[in-house]
């Protein structure tokens, strides 16, 4: 059997399926975008977006970090290990559970936050700065409706 007749392809497409597509695209493109703008600084936006969760948390263990970013557990312990190697973290022991070590800033970190959350900001002043205010109020609410949709259909799913 010939690949393109099984499955039958769709002649129509679902109404959802520009939009999701669109969205897909706007995530690749502009967090590529982004992370191209930070390379010559020595970093990524997943790295960063870790550190501003620790410093907002005043730090966090590596469970918190699974629970906070879409990344495989392989992928939270190397980058805290990159972290940790260029001297932006420090793991100390968990006060409340010996088996846990809390990740926090170091000066070196906290440093890195100041200098490349500037860099950050600027973009997503560019980026967004087409779009007036009540249209950024309405594109949150919306992936804030599909995000909740999402926790639904998660939820349930077969554990």
């Amino acid at each position: 059997m010939n690949l393109l007749e099984y499955p039958p392809i769709l002649t129509e497409l679902p109404p959802y399926d520009k939009a999701a597509w669109a969205m897909r695209e706007f995530h690749d493109r502009s967090a590529q975008l982004l992370n191209r703008i930070l390379a010559p600084h020595g970093t990524t936006l997943p790295r960063m977006m870790m550190l501003m969760f620790i410093h907002r948390a005043g730090s966090a263990r590596s469970i918190d970090l699974m629970a906070a970013f879409p990344f495989a557990p392989r992928t939270i312990t190397e980058s805290i290990d990159s972290l940790e190697t260029k001297g932006l973290v420090t793991r100390t022991p968990d006060l409340k559970d010996r088996r846990s070590k809390r990740i926090e800033l170091t000066d070196e970190g906290r440093a890195k936050l100041v200098r490349i959350l500037p860099i950050i900001y600027r973009f997503g002043e560019d980026l967004f700065g087409t779009m007036a205010n009540e249209e950024l109020d309405a594109v949150a609410a919306m992936f804030d409706r599909l995000n909740a949709r999402v926790a639904e259909i998660e939820a349930a799913l077969p554990k």
